[in-house]
């Protein structure tokens, strides 16, 4: 929906808080299951690349560095009460 949004020319800024928030948590939901991969590698399937994701790109970053087992039940909790 945010790559929509941006390809309409939605303003970024709006956006920016809530693509870096979810950047951070598939960052910390795709560590434990990529464990020897490279965190760019694993973004560049999410953004193809793009710019205008830039916010996601810098949120998935931090969270792939703290990610952790003890944080998937954080997330799923999250997700299940719609944050």
């Amino acid at each position: 929906m945010y790559k929509l949004l941006l390809d309409r020319n939605y303003d970024a800024r709006f956006l920016s808080g809530s693509l870096y928030k979810l950047g951070q948590k598939v960052g910390q939901k795709d560590k434990p299951l990529n464990p020897g991969s490279r965190w760019k590698d694993l973004v560049k399937q999410y953004t193809g690349g793009d710019k205008k994701l830039n916010r996601f790109k810098k949120g998935y970053k931090k969270g792939y560095k703290k990610g952790g087992e003890r944080d998937i039940k954080g997330i799923e909790r999250d997700i299940k009460s719609g944050i």
